[in-house]
């Protein structure tokens, strides 16, 4: 099966999507530079499976993404009203989960549910990382939020 085309067409929507977020005067010429290294990739002869290949291009896709948005992302630059609500949004969706969590675990410890061993013990660690990177994340969008207020006094 052969899935270069597959990999090239999500490769180049993604850096297309990428390109989109940087300044008018350079997104055109990171589209070409970016899109130009898809076949040099695809068709590296020292790297032999083929989805290993298609990994990679997307791998390097997903990259451009996190170079855009380092560059000229939300924590940088003016903050527009969309980027603000978009992260009241996301910090409303932390902090609902976040209840969430802390009803269940009062539910839990309501009905007298031992604590967990074997392999809830290790979903229940997952779920304290998982926690973790809930609050940075509400964080970074608290960041956003002060950030706009801050720009718009």
């Amino acid at each position: 099966m052969n899935t270069r085309p597959a990999a090239q067409r999500a490769a180049r929507w993604l850096i297309h999507r990428a390109c989109r977020q940087l300044p008018a005067g350079t997104r055109d010429e990171r589209s070409r530079e970016w899109t130009a290294e898809l076949p040099a990739i695809l068709d590296d002869p020292d790297v032999h499976p083929a989805a290993l290949r298609s990994a990679r291009a997307l791998r390097f896709a997903v990259g451009t993404v996190r170079t855009a948005r380092r560059g000229h992302g939300v924590f940088r630059g003016q903050l527009t009203g969309a980027d603000a609500r978009s992260a009241g949004a996301r910090l409303f969706l932390c902090a609902a989960i976040w209840l969430a969590a802390v009803c269940l675990i009062r539910i839990g410890g309501a009905l007298h549910i031992p604590a967990p061993h074997g392999a809830w013990a290790v979903l229940a660690v997952l779920a304290v990382v998982a926690n973790i990177a809930l609050e940075l994340f509400a964080l970074a969008q608290v960041i956003k939020l002060v950030r706009w207020l801050c720009q718009h006094d």
